[in-house]
C-alpha cells in the first residue's frame, strides 16, 4: 500500500516540530557536562550509578513532551495544506502564517499570569516578545512549508504520457 504524499508530509514535519527541539536539547545537556563554557573552579559530585546519560534522556523527554502539541498540530495543518495543494494547487502560504500566529499565541498564554497581574506594565513586553515570537513563528512556518514541498515532490506520483502512436 502507498501512503499518500500528504501524509509523509505531515509526519516528516510533526517529527521536525518535535525531535529537532529534542535533539537540540540534549546537544546543549551534552555540550554543559563535557564543560563548554564552565569554569575550572567547581566541582560535581554525582550519587552512584549516575551516568552522563540520566541528564541527557532527562532533558530531552522534558522537551519531548513539551513540544509533542506542537507537532500534533503541526503535521494536522501540514495535512490539510498539503491535501489543498496537490488538490486545489494552493500555495501553501497560509501555513506560514498560521505558524506566526501559533508563536504569538503560545507568547501570549505564557505571559498571561503577568499580563493579569500587572496590566499597565505589560505592554511593552507583550509588543517586543509578540514580535519576536510572530518571526520565530515565521521563521518555522518556512522551513515546515519548504520540507512539505520537497516532500510532495519526492513523494508526487509520477503521471504516465502516453506517446503518440502507441495503445
Amino acid at each position: 500500500m502507498r501512503r499518500r504524499p500528504e501524509a509523509i508530509a505531515a509526519l516528516v514535519n510533526g517529527l521536525i516540530v518535535w525531535l529537532l527541539p529534542t535533539g537540540l536539547s540534549a546537544l546543549f545537556t551534552i555540550g554543559g557536562w563535557l564543560g563548554i563554557g564552565a569554569s575550572d573552579t567547581n566541582t560535581t559530585v554525582h550519587a552512584d550509578g549516575w551516568t552522563p546519560l540520566d541528564p541527557i534522556i532527562a532533558t530531552a523527554l522534558q522537551f519531548g513532551v513539551v513540544t509533542l502539541p506542537f507537532a500534533v498540530v503541526a503535521a494536522w495543518r501540514t495535512w490539510v495544506h498539503a491535501k489543498r495543494r496537490r488538490h486545489l494547487g494552493t500555495s501553501g502560504w497560509q501555513g506560514v502564517a498560521e505558524a506566526g500566529a501559533c508563536g504569538l499565541v503560545t507568547l501570549l498564554v505564557l505571559l498571561t499570569p503577568g499580563i493579569l497581574s500587572r496590566p499597565t506594565q505589560a505592554a511593552p513586553f507583550v509588543i517586543v516578545y509578540g514580535v519576536f515570537a510572530v518571526v520565530l513563528g515565521l521563521l518555522i512556518g518556512l522551513l515546515l512549508c519548504a520540507s512539505a514541498l520537497i516532500v510532495l515532490k519526492l513523494t508526487e506520483p509520477q503521471k504516465q504520457v502516453k506517446l503518440a502512436g502507441t495503445t
